[in-house]
């Protein structure tokens, strides 16, 4: 059910979401460069840059590896509600 929810979400604010996810683990120190972060969920890192500057969307693999490598909560990524970290991360979707 959560799926039909989470795909009315915008792009742009998904993408915008992702970045923050890096900025913020970082500032937790829990990943210490984007390379390490893309490497983690599977990205080439100089993808980055132009999910960063909006040129380019993150992708929806992407998107649930971030959610399982760094327990991010799925409601806070697509739809902006919640905390940005919580218990969802810890099952594979």
């Amino acid at each position: 059910m959560w799926a039909c929810v989470y795909m009315n979400a915008n792009i742009k604010d998904l993408s915008a979401r992702w970045v923050q996810v890096y900025y913020s683990l970082y500032a937790m120190r829990r990943v210490s460069s984007k390379r390490e972060f893309c490497q983690a969920v599977g990205m080439q890192p100089q993808n980055f840059r132009p999910i960063e500057n909006g040129s380019r969307s993150i992708s929806m693999p992407m998107l649930i590896a971030t959610i399982n490598a760094y327990n991010v909560s799925p409601d806070w990524l697509f739809l902006g509600a919640g905390n940005m970290l919580s218990e969802y991360g810890d099952r594979p979707l």
